[in-house]
């Protein structure tokens, strides 16, 4: 029996809707197959620089051209994650969109390693603890309405406090006595050198003493304070060491029988402060390696200058007097030059 005429149309009906959903179906198999996800990002380093700012670097398998995200809390709860699927473990603060730090990812155009830089990190928002961390990035799916996010490990960094002012304090120098001489030209040099550090200890101690005001007006301390402190501390132990030690040299010369040391010691200049590139820290710098110099000089011409030779011992004092008075006005210069 042939079909009849309802039923041959239903027929080819369903033959030409069986195409359509066909050429429907292999369009989205093809492109899915393409899209890339379940690749979550890897943390490769996480950590707060000296300016208090929070620095990632991190891979992204999928890429970046959809951006992302960097979130950061310090409440322990993120420490293990709300749920772990294809696409990463989610952090609960991440989950809730409450994370006390979130910072929106750029689109970067090329997959490596990729590099995110925060502000510095104020001490009221981000205080001294823990910080539980994770990095937030969307696969390639072409389609905003399937685009998955992404999550990585969660990492742990530490923020630190910012250094506070009060607990900066740079010491003072205690001034030493000088030996009794004993009129052998050896003595008397290291004597005059010993005289030269009691001035460089008055020269120190009021930079320091200036210096530990300023502090005491700070609440917390800016890198470049930080800096010219931690110099200051290394400038003053320096100063604190050369002292004792020409303070040896000249007890062993000033003794009943000095020492070989003693009479094959050499002249110990001025210490001159490290330049910070200004020109007036260059100029004082610059002539208190003159007055060493001088000073050199003057102590060598001493040490081997005879008792009796009462001309030149006068003369040589006169210079050495001379380069005293100019270290009096010179060191609070180039102090004050060279540390501001």
């Amino acid at each position: 029996m042939w079909p009849s005429k309802s039923q041959r149309l239903f027929v080819a009906l369903v033959a030409s809707l069986s195409v359509v959903l066909l050429s429907l179906s292999t369009g989205p198999v093809i492109a899915e197959n393409a899209w890339r996800s379940g690749h979550p990002p890897t943390i490769v380093s996480a950590i707060v620089d000296d300016q208090r700012r929070l620095v990632v670097q991190f891979t992204a398998p999928d890429g970046m051209t959809f951006g992302g995200f960097v979130l950061m809390d310090n409440d322990p709860v993120n420490a293990t994650p709300v749920a772990v699927t294809t696409y990463g473990p989610i952090m609960p603060c991440n989950n809730k969109g409450m994370c006390r730090g979130s910072w929106l990812l750029p689109s970067y155009a090329e997959n490596a390693t990729y590099t995110f830089t925060s502000e510095p990190l104020s001490e009221a928002k981000f205080p001294a603890g823990t910080y539980y961390l994770q990095v937030d990035t969307k696969n390639e799916d072409p389609y905003p309405s399937t685009r998955q996010e992404e999550f990585s490990l969660i990492a742990t960094v530490i923020l630190k406090a910012t250094p506070s002012a009060s607990s900066h304090i740079v010491p003072l120098l205690l001034s030493v006595k000088l030996p009794v001489n004993n009129g052998t030209p050896l003595c008397v040099a290291w004597r005059d050198l010993l005289v030269i550090g009691n001035l460089a200890v008055q020269a120190q101690n009021r930079y320091n003493a200036s210096m530990n005001a300023k502090l005491a007006k700070m609440s917390t301390l800016t890198p470049a304070v930080e800096a010219i402190y931690q110099r200051t501390l290394k400038q003053t132990s320096d100063g604190k060491a050369a002292l004792a030690k020409n303070v040896e040299r000249a007890d062993s010369a000033c003794g009943v029988a000095p020492s070989v040391v003693a009479r094959n010691g050499e002249f110990v200049p001025v210490p001159v402060p490290a330049s910070n590139g200004s020109a007036t820290c260059k100029k004082n710098r610059d002539h208190l390696v003159y007055v060493n110099q001088e000073l050199l000089k003057v102590v060598n011409n001493i040490r081997t200058t005879k008792l009796s030779q009462t001309t030149r011992v006068r003369q040589l004092n006169t210079r050495f007097n001379q380069l005293i008075a100019d270290l009096k006005k010179s060191w609070p210069l180039v102090f004050k030059a060279c540390n501001s």
